[in-house]
């Protein structure tokens, strides 16, 4: 995000969530982790590498992200 750019979110998970989007996790390897308990963590504590807050109000519960990465996601895939 850009200057004067603050009304940009990244990944507004959250937000599509509310608007009923049925929201998939998964890995885009080289730019993200493999890892499946990090991607989760990552949508439900929106944090950097460095601990600083990502725009915690698109924060998702475990069950959401959860359903994102499994359910949703194999949804997604068909």
């Amino acid at each position: 995000r850009g200057e004067c750019q603050h009304h940009l979110k990244l990944f507004p998970v959250r937000s599509m969530i509310d608007a009923g989007v049925r929201v998939s996790l998964g890995s885009d390897h080289p730019c993200g982790s493999f890892s499946p308990a990090e991607i989760i963590w990552t949508a439900v504590n929106r944090t950097s590498l460095k601990g600083m807050p990502v725009d915690p109000e698109e924060a998702i519960t475990a069950a959401e992200a959860l359903r994102a990465y499994t359910i949703n996601a194999a949804h997604a895939s068909n």
